[in-house]
Formats: C-alpha cells, sequence, structure tokens
C-alpha cells in the first residue's frame, strides 16, 4: 500500500499532456484557476519525475504572479546527508498534494554542521520559514559495531551532539520549525538476534539515537519525522538500496522518493494547520457489508464471527479513532434516510453510532451536492478540508488508508512548536475562544439534515488541542443556529 501510494488515484495516463497545457498557459498568462488544476494533479499517485515536473510548474506560475489558491508559500532547507538535491524537488511536488507551495533551499553534501554554524554562510542567510535535517547511519558513523558498551554510547552521543550543533546554529536563522529525520535501522544483521542486547551492533545504537532524538522532540525543541519507522513499514529489504547510496548518495530506494515526500510534507502540513478537517463516510459496503435497502439490518454483514465483518469493525474503529483527534465525522450516502439510519440505532455490533455523526446525508441526490451541503453545514469555505472514503475492506487492510489520507500526523502541534504557536498566519484565540468545543456546533440546518443528528452533533465534545491540531475550528466565535421544524 505504501510503496503505491494506493490510497491515491492512480497517476493519469494523459499527465504529460496536461502538464504542457499548463505550461502554456503559464507562459501565456492565461492561467485561470491554475492553483485548483495544480493541486488536483498533485492529488494522485505521481512518480518522482511527475513530482519534480509539477513543482517546476507551480514555481513558474507562482514566479509569473498568477493566482495560485489553494496554496500558501514557504522557504524551507534541506540540510544533512545524502543526495539531497534528488530529495528536495520531491518534497516540493508533494507539498502541493497538502497545499503548500514550497521553495527549497539545498545545503551542501555533508557540510550541514559547518553551514549552521558560520553566520555568514547562504544557508544562515537564505531566509527560511522551516528548515528540514536529513540523517543517515553511514555519515553519523552508526553503521560499524562498536567494540564495547562504554564506546557504543561515545558514539551515540557523538552522533547526537553532532545534530544537536546543527539544529542550534541554523535556529537563529529559521523562522518557525526545524524538522530532524530518524535513521532507519540496518537491513543485515551483526550477531543475529542477539543484536537487540549488544549495545555495540548498529541496530542498537542507532535505536539508542532514534531514541535521543524522540526525547528531544518531546522536550518541544524540534518536529519529528519518523523516517525509521517508515523504511520498518515498507520492509528494509525494500528500503535498503547499498548500490544506490554508493551511486549517488541517496539513502533508500529512489522507488520509495514519492512516499518519503509524502511523509515529510504531510508533517510539515500539519504543522502549518493544513491537515483534513473531516472525514466523510458512505455506508454501503463501507461501514458495513452488503446493502441496507435490500439486505436489511439482519442481512449486512458486520461484527465478530466473520473476516469481512470483522474488517468493517476495524474502518469504524479508525473513524472513531480520527474523531478522538478532532476530525469531524459525516455520512454521505445514496439511501432511504430511514435505512440508512437504522444500523446506527438498532445493529448491535455497530461501534459508531449517530452522536459521532455531525452531518447526516442520506438521500438520492448526487453525492457531489450531498458533499457542498456538507461543507455549508460545517461552515467550512471549501471542501480541500475533507477526506472522503468508500473503501471495500474485503481484504482487511482498509483501515490502514485512512491513516494516510490527509489527517494531522501527530495529535499536539503546540508541543512540538514550542514558542511557534499558533504557526505564522494565524493567531491564538481569545480566551472566550478557548470554550469551543467543536465545528458542529455552528450547524446551519438544511432538508437532509435533521433535527435531532443537529442536537447530536451539538453535543459532540472535542478537545481544544485536538481541534487545533485538526485545525476544525474557525478564527471566529461560533454560534449555534437554531433550526424551524
Amino acid at each position: 500500500m505504501l510503496k503505491s501510494m494506493s490510497w491515491l488515484e492512480a497517476a493519469p495516463d494523459d499527465f504529460r499532456e496536461r502538464a504542457r497545457a499548463l505550461r502554456k498557459e503559464i507562459r501565456g498568462e492565461r492561467g485561470d484557476d491554475l492553483g485548483m488544476r495544480i493541486y488536483s494533479l498533485a492529488n494522485h499517485a505521481l512518480d518522482e519525475s511527475q513530482l519534480v515536473r509539477l513543482a517546476r510548474l507551480a514555481a513558474e506560475g507562482y514566479k509569473s504572479g498568477l493566482a495560485m489558491e489553494p496554496f500558501s508559500a514557504l522557504k524551507l532547507g534541506v540540510f544533512g546527508d545524502g543526495a539531497l538535491s534528488l530529495i528536495a524537488p520531491a518534497i516540493a511536488g508533494t507539498a502541493l498534494r497538502h497545499r503548500l507551495m514550497i521553495d527549497t533551499f539545498v545545503g551542501e553534501f555533508n557540510r550541514a554542521l559547518i553551514d549552521a554554524l558560520d553566520p555568514s554562510s547562504p544557508a544562515r542567510t537564505a531566509g527560511l520559514d522551516m528548515a528540514l535535517i536529513v540523517s543517515d547511519a553511514r555519515v553519523l558513523a552508526l553503521d560499524q559495531a562498536a567494540a564495547s558498551r562504554e564506546a557504543a554510547s561515545e558514539k551515540v552521543e557523538r552522533a547526537f551532539e553532532q545534530l544537536r550543533q546543527t539544529v542550534e546554529g541554523l535556529r537563529p536563522s529559521v523562522a518557525s520549525a526545524i524538522f530532524v529525520q530518524t535513521v532507519a535501522p540496518p537491513l543485515e544483521p551483526l550477531v543475529g538476534s542477539f543484536d537487540r542486547i549488544e549495545a555495540g551492533s548498529p541496530l542498537s545504537m542507532i535505536a539508542a539515537f532514534n531514541q535521543r532524538v524522540a526525547e528531544w522532540a518531546a522536550e518541544g525543541s524540534i518536529v519529528l519525522v519518523d523516517i525509521a519507522h517508515l523504511a520498518e513499514c515498507v520492509g528494509l529489504e525494500t528500503w535498503d538500496d547499498p548500490g544506490q547510496w554508493h551511486a549517488s548518495k541517496l539513502g533508500f530506494a529512489p522507488s520509495l522518493l514519492p512516499v518519503y515526500a509524502d511523509v515529510v510534507a504531510r508533517t510539515i502540513a500539519a504543522v502549518r494547520g493544513l491537515s483534513r478537517k473531516c472525514l466523510v463516510l458512505d455506508l454501503d459496503n463501507t461501514l458495513w457489508g452488503g446493502v441496507i435497502g435490500d439486505d436489511g439490518l439482519g442481512g449486512i454483514q458486520l461484527g465478530q464471527g466473520s473476516a469481512t465483518g470483522e474488517a468493517y469493525l476495524a474502518v469504524q474503529r479508525m473513524a472513531l479513532a480520527l474523531r478522538a483527534r478532532g476530525v469531524i465525522l459525516a455520512v454521505c450516502s445514496k439511501n432511504e434516510e430511514a435505512n440508512a439510519r437504522a444500523p446506527f440505532r438498532e445493529h448491535p455490533d455497530m461501534l459508531l453510532k449517530e452522536d459521532h455523526i455531525a452531518v447526516f446525508q442520506a438521500n438520492w441526490t448526487d453525492k457531489a451536492a450531498n458533499l457542498r451541503a456538507i461543507a455549508e453545514t460545517l461552515n467550512m469555505a471549501s471542501m480541500r478540508w475533507f477526506s472522503s472514503t468508500t473503501i471495500r475492506p474485503s481484504a482487511c487492510r482498509c483501515a490502514g488508508s485512512f491513516r494516510w489520507s490527509g489527517f494531522p500526523s501527530f495529535p499536539t502541534i503546540p508541543r512540538s512548536t514550542p514558542g511557534r504557536w499558533p504557526p505564522p498566519g494565524t493567531s491564538r484565540p481569545s480566551p472566550s475562544r478557548r470554550r469551543i468545543a467543536s465545528a458542529p456546533r455552528c450547524i446551519r440546518p438544511t432538508p437532509n439534515a435533521p433535527r435531532r443528528s443537529l442536537r447530536a452533533a451539538t453535543s459532540a465534545r472535542i478537545s481544544l488541542r485536538s481541534a487545533w491540531s485538526a485545525r476544525s475550528v474557525s478564527s471566529t466565535t461560533w454560534r449555534a443556529r437554531g433550526s424551524r421544524s
């Protein structure tokens, strides 16, 4: 799933032709809705070359002064180990998917510490908004075994101190957050299963280094980008490519550049408050198996006892986990409303209840119109804050795609960006607004949103930090509006 980025649509067959058409419009200064069309293209599973091409198009349009909504611009410095010139363009192209127009400044290979400590270096005078530190065990000398526990501790401390000096050197010249990667563990063992208990093994030293970085991030000094976890998810055999390292100093297989860049870009977007606010769920063959209008309450597949029924429960658990983090849940389904609500009210294995759903749209109107109605009901000016799903979880991998749909990469942004909260371009809520609980309080009734669902939505409470994390709270005080029976 990760390597293919299956939560996105496949790249269009006519990508090259569409890119050429966009370039002609940019050079002719006729780019109507240029930003939205680039954003639409970016929301596909693009390969490295397509990402780079799209990033160049967006940068050209931005420099030409054309309208580039919905993007916000920032300058990102990329420093550290490896082929940074290959990494930076992929990050810039992927960031378009997360509504960011990133201009990258790329440091020279293995000169991050030198540039960070020199006040006159280009890195210190580039006017960076954010910075990313890319680390590799081979450059940090953590890929070779240590002779003793003391020697291993010294190597870990030396590597961490080098990283810390780089960050502290850059900090005065970076306006906002500094992102630091964890280091991917080695593929090949030193002493087999004893690597985890042998302090001098590369596996143990890298684990100790990553733990130091995680503790540093927990203090709020940096923002963590857990590339080690990504490497383990895709598989270390897939991640590791020694030939590529020797040829170009790229720390992982080139085929994984798109998913690597997506992890980095989504973390940056979370800090900027650009994560999705609302998850819109279909019902039939998404929250349960079968069609409720045809199969009835007793005929749908849901619950323990069958692989399919348990898979649909996994979807509901993931939706509830996202709601606990501040993401609003809504329903959009072509169904009779009474049939659609029946499982929420009466099915004994249904985890999602009506109270969990902020807006319930079940009718025979086309889904595009229903999505617009949900956006208006939640007082969201644009559906860019939405993520919708019609997952078929027969392979029992249904819930995994939720994690990669653009929701916050971590739940507590203020702790992750100390002294930089709120992010640039936002404002801290006044004391009266800190009592705001959740976006569903500002609901405008529609013909398809009965009063009982509005009362349920009004009673839904989301913690302030989770709400800020998902950016589901408006900058103005929300007022519950009355409805007419």
